[in-house]
């Protein structure tokens, strides 16, 4: 009977560290180690707090009320909330602010990416520079498949592309009308487009968690806007989402999907 208690009282103990560490803050980068190219430093450990207040404004400038909602301390520091705003900038040179809703989704993304508190439970750096301090370049982004499907739905209607300068034939050439979301979460990804401090891969997770040797990701998920949802006193027009379309005989051939 007391060997029954005993492991009874294993089995609690364990299963209650195994849900606190499931919902500890932790990070996977935090501040610039490269200051010159802006890359991030490899960093496992807790969110600092974020003190200044130049910075603090230029956080709720750029994702709203975020202290708010994950409190003071969180995986950036001023200078990555600082490139974080021009990144969220960047979204309107891409056409992503043409509809309210994908331009608020894709925001959202960026801001967590970059300063969640729990940014380690879906963000793993796959390859650093070990110099002075491991310099983080490429990194995996684990996020809900639906998640992703919806951002994805919300900024890419083919209709548009037809007739404006399109985001679409940059990232998947002549063939845009058959963009698919892995091509097109594949090239936003590159650093070099604006909208990242690191190369970063986005990764379809299916599951409630994904385990990498030892390691277990929890993918990021949060609602999406519709494009057909008014965002900011703004809605998209017909040309850019089909859902408000009222001819319904204009509708289009469904957004691929395939990855």
């Amino acid at each position: 009977m007391e060997a029954s208690r005993a492991t009874l009282l294993l089995v609690a103990t364990l299963l209650l560290g195994y849900i606190s560490h499931a919902n500890a803050a932790r990070c996977s980068m935090h501040g610039f180690c490269d200051t010159k190219k802006k890359l991030p430093c490899v960093y496992n450990s807790v969110p600092k707090p974020v003190t200044d207040q130049s910075a603090r404004a230029i956080m709720k400038e750029t994702c709203g009320d975020y202290f708010q909602i994950h409190g003071d301390s969180l995986c950036c520091d001023a200078a990555q909330i600082k490139q974080l705003a021009n990144q969220v900038k960047a979204l309107e040179g891409l056409g992503l602010r043409r509809c309210e809703a994908c331009y608020a989704n894709f925001q959202k993304l960026l801001c967590n990416m970059a300063c969640s508190p729990h940014q380690g439970d879906f963000l793993q750096v796959v390859h650093y520079d070990e110099g002075p301090h491991e310099v983080a370049e490429i990194a995996n982004f684990y996020v809900d498949y639906a998640t992703m499907r919806d951002l994805y739905v919300s900024c890419i209607n083919p209709r548009r592309f037809v007739r404006f300068a399109p985001l679409s034939f940059t990232i998947c050439g002549e063939d845009y009308l058959n963009c698919t979301m892995k091509l097109w979460y594949g090239a936003l990804g590159k650093r070099r487009v604006g909208l990242t401090s690191v190369d970063v891969t986005y990764e379809p997770v299916t599951n409630e968690a994904v385990f990498i040797g030892l390691r277990e990701y929890r993918p990021f998920k949060d609602s999406m806007y519709g494009c057909n949802e008014t965002v900011s006193g703004k809605t998209c027009v017909c040309e850019d989402c089909e859902a408000v379309c009222e001819n319904t005989d204009d509708a289009m051939k469904p957004v691929p999907l395939s990855t």
